[in-house]
């Protein structure tokens, strides 16, 4: 069923998965040093946003878990929050340079080119 509900869509892919998964977010692998900057940035009264195209169900069981996020925008109702989508919804949301972005792929460039602070957190190799 994999190969039929991607070919409906990387959103509706993530949907159909987060339907039937459950996750545990305290086992997930956190990028402690990371994680500890956003704690700090969240007491100082920052607001946080987690921005992510993973599954609304999946973000918000992360975000609730952790307990430092103001916000949260995530892949739903067949929309998926990666690349521009993500962009357009942040300005959007803050305006041109009206947020700091924290990425770790390619694909975050086009994120960062409207960003007013771009920040890696754990970047691949590319």
């Amino acid at each position: 069923m994999l190969a039929v509900w991607r070919a409906q869509g990387k959103a509706n892919l993530k949907e159909r998965i987060a339907k039937r998964a459950e996750i545990d977010p305290a086992s997930l692998p956190y990028n402690e040093e990371f994680l500890d900057f956003l704690r700090a940035a969240h007491a100082a009264g920052r607001k946080i946003w987690l921005a992510t195209a993973s599954h609304r169900k999946l973000a918000e069981q992360v975000a609730a878990h952790l307990g430092i996020f103001d916000r949260v925008r995530a892949t739903e109702h067949g929309r998926n929050l990666s690349g521009k989508a993500k962009l357009d919804a942040l300005v959007s949301d803050l305006g041109p340079n009206g947020f700091d972005y924290a990425g770790n792929a390619p694909v975050d460039l086009r994120i960062w080119s409207q960003a007013r602070r771009a920040l890696l957190a754990h970047p691949d190799r590319a």
